[in-house]
């Protein structure tokens, strides 16, 4: 049979034949095979059951940007509604809605880098806020921008601060400003 080994020992004088059934060993190992095979169809399984939760996760969160995108640029698009519905639409007017479709486009972008992680040190701090100012422009404020020392900021941070500064430049009487960032 397949299944017995004979083991031929020696001795001084004599020989001796041990027969071994080796039956249950290769049940057993038949059985660690199927074991094998089963644990890999549960492991791919779970492999897809995990793949498939990051992709709903990662579509959920998609959703909550656009969703959080379109809540904060609502209050701007009504803005720039009620300055196009006017009967008499002056330059100041267009200027304004030019200056809030700015702030649209870039805050869109904060956004967006906040749900990537992005982080802003202290040369893009200054870049964008240069930006912010020198895009008002059609309120004649000159500005500066000075961020001391080195730092990193979140892009959640960095959207907090750019609304913050559009917001002080749009109420702003003053045509000078300086930010100092520390």
């Amino acid at each position: 049979k397949k299944n017995i080994v004979y083991d031929v020992k020696t001795n001084k004088d004599s020989y001796v034949i041990l027969k071994k059934d080796l039956t249950c060993i290769f049940k057993l190992k038949e059985e660690i095979i199927r074991q094998k095979q089963e644990l890999l169809k549960q492991q791919e399984s779970i492999q897809l059951e995990e793949k498939t939760k990051r992709e709903l996760y990662e579509i959920k969160t998609r959703n909550d940007i656009i969703n959080k995108v379109e809540k904060k640029l609502e209050e701007k698009r009504i803005e720039a509604k009620n300055l196009l519905r006017k009967d008499n639409i002056s330059n100041e007017d267009l200027e304004k809605i030019k200056r809030i479709i700015i702030y649209s486009k870039k805050k869109s972008m904060l956004i967006l880098s906040d749900m990537n992680n992005d982080v802003y040190n202290e040369e893009s701090i200054k870049l964008l806020l240069t930006e912010l100012i020198t895009g008002m422009s059609s309120l004649n404020i000159e500005g500066l921008v000075v961020v001391k020392n080195k730092m990193n900021i979140k892009g959640s941070i960095m959207s907090y601060l750019y609304d913050i500064v559009y917001e002080l430049i749009e109420n702003i009487n003053s045509k000078t400003i300086m930010i100092y960032i520390f």
